[in-house]
C-alpha cells in the first residue's frame, strides 16, 4: 500500500503487517501516488513504478520512484507548482501545471517530449479517451480537448468557455465527457 504520511514523504506499508516498507523523503507531497505496472510476455508484473507529486520552493516535480524499493527513478521538474496528481498511461506520464501548461514526459526517462499551453493554470489531473483525446479544464474558464498525436505532439482539438475556473477532474462515458466548474454547474459536451 502506497501513500503520502502526515509530513507528506512517500510511504509503502506491508498490507499485512501495516508496517513502513521503504520512505521517500520529499519537501512536501499532497497529491494522490499513482501506481503503475508494467507486464512481461506472460503477463507476470515485470516492474512497478510510483509516480508522485514534490514541491520545493514553488516547484513542482513528478518524481518516479520503484514501487519495490523506494528508489528515485527520474525526476521531471515543472516550472511553477503543481496542483493534481499525473496521468500515466502506457507510453507517457501527462503532467499539468501552475504555468499553464500541459506536458507529456517520457514515462522510461522523465524528460518532456511535448507541451500544450493554456493562458490559466492546470488544477486538475487530465483524462484520456480511446482515440487519445485529453481532456481537462483550466482556471482559464476554458474546458479543453487535447489530441496526442501518433508523432506525440500535443495539439487542441476544441476548447469550450464557460466563464468560470475549472478546476475538478473530469468523467468519461461513451458519449460525453462531464465536468463541473466554479459556477456550480455539471456540463455534458
Amino acid at each position: 500500500i502506497y501513500g503520502a504520511d502526515a509530513s507528506g514523504d512517500i510511504v509503502a506499508y506491508d498490507k499485512n503487517s501495516g508496517s513502513s516498507v521503504w520512505e521517500y523523503k520529499t519537501h512536501f507531497s499532497q497529491q494522490d501516488v499513482v501506481y503503475d505496472e508494467e507486464y512481461d510476455e506472460n503477463g507476470a508484473v515485470k516492474s512497478a513504478t510510483i509516480y508522485a507529486v514534490e514541491e520545493y520552493l514553488h516547484i513542482g516535480h513528478i518524481v518516479a520512484l520503484d514501487a519495490l524499493t523506494g528508489e528515485s527513478l527520474w525526476k521531471f521538474s515543472a516550472e511553477s507548482m503543481i496542483y493534481a496528481a499525473p496521468l500515466v498511461t502506457e507510453d507517457a506520464v501527462f503532467v499539468v501545471s501552475g504555468e499553464n501548461t500541459l506536458y507529456r514526459v517520457h514515462k522510461k526517462y522523465g524528460v518532456a517530449q511535448a507541451s500544450f499551453a493554456t493562458t490559466g493554470k492546470i488544477q486538475s489531473t487530465p483524462i484520456i479517451d480511446e482515440n487519445n483525446v485529453l481532456y481537462f479544464g483550466s482556471v482559464d474558464g476554458y474546458f479543453y480537448a487535447v489530441q496526442k498525436e501518433d508523432d506525440g505532439d500535443l495539439v487542441l482539438k476544441w476548447k469550450y468557455y464557460v466563464g468560470r475556473k475549472i478546476t475538478g477532474r473530469a468523467a468519461l462515458d461513451a458519449t460525453y465527457v462531464y465536468f463541473s466548474s466554479e459556477d456550480k454547474r455539471v456540463y455534458a459536451l
